[in-house]
């Protein structure tokens, strides 16, 4: 069962002098855990702490979470500081055992920009299973730098293994997409979701000349690619309304908000890749009612 979620506090607004942990903060699920002092149990004050940096929520998976760190220092518009998309330490924890293990940024990758770091399954014996002693963390970067007067870079992935036979950072060869060349700005690029077995990051860059594509990391080949949606789904395309996940059937849905309505589209089976509106949401009816509505939203 579902013990809770945990939420990542805007470091914008969050307060000064809270313990390890403080960006994050679990929610519990009233339903399974009554009566019990979930707070506490899933407190993340046990993570070690700095003047100089906190730990923010990256990814999660089987009971473990996956957090980077990052620079207290944040620009007083509230976004990052550009220093903060570098490629970083990571840790690994178990909050119900209160235990983590720290994973340090290999010296060949301090100067890669990180776009997005997840949790896997481990690679011992029996397969599917993932503890403490037994993940694996996949880190996607990419390489920036200038090409007269343009941006342009290559993306890679290395592959943390836990465990002492083997363990460690690993660059696989096939993880090299020299033949993709973005010419998008970095900060165009965000991650918009994963389903079967690949993540998603959206380009929002009119002046690109792959406007309109996505890029695809696979996580068994660690290999690149660039995938179009069509205009039906890219229309009026944000970051902040696009959304892939993986459904109760295995398939991908990608869900837009546009207007007020929620937008969820699937592929049609059978139909060579035909992808068509699923489920439509009116958003004002859909939330009238509800508390904290108001009309005004």
């Amino acid at each position: 069962r579902v013990a809770g979620y945990y939420h990542t506090v805007d470091a914008y607004f969050e307060e000064p002098g809270l313990p390890g942990g403080e960006s994050s903060v679990f929610v519990p699920s009233s339903s399974s855990l009554a009566g019990v002092d979930a707070r506490r149990w899933f407190s993340l004050d046990f993570l070690p702490a700095g003047d100089d940096f906190s730990w923010e929520l990256a990814d999660s998976r089987g009971g473990l979470l996956l957090l980077s760190k990052k620079r207290r220092t944040r620009a007083r518009s509230g976004y990052a500081a550009e220093g903060d998309f570098f490629f970083t330490d990571l840790i690994v924890c178990e909050p119900l055992t209160r235990r983590y293990q720290g994973i340090l940024c290999p010296a060949d990758f301090t100067g890669y920009r990180c776009i997005g770091v997840f949790l896997l399954d481990g690679v011992d014996d029996g397969g599917g299973d993932i503890s403490l002693s037994n993940f694996r963390v996949l880190s996607a970067l990419y390489d920036l730098y200038w090409l007269n007067t343009r941006h342009i870079g290559g993306q890679s992935a290395c592959v943390f293994s836990s465990g002492s036979h083997g363990g460690g950072w690993r660059l696989p060869k096939s993880a090299v997409a020299d033949d993709i060349q973005l010419t998008a700005r970095f900060n165009a690029m965000s991650f918009v979701g994963r389903a079967g077995g690949c993540f998603y990051w959206g380009i929002d860059d009119d002046d690109d000349e792959d406007d309109g594509a996505m890029l695809v990391l696979d996580e068994t080949t660690t290999e690149f690619s660039l995938v179009t949606f069509p205009d039906i789904i890219r229309e009026n395309y944000h970051m902040t309304t696009f959304r892939i996940i993986a459904g109760g059937d295995g398939a991908m849905r990608v869900l837009r908000v546009i207007g007020n309505d929620l937008k969820v589209f699937t592929q049609l089976a059978g139909s060579g890749g035909e992808w068509v509106l699923e489920k439509l949401v009116r958003l004002p009816e859909a939330t009238r009612g509800l508390p904290g509505h108001e009309e005004r939203y």
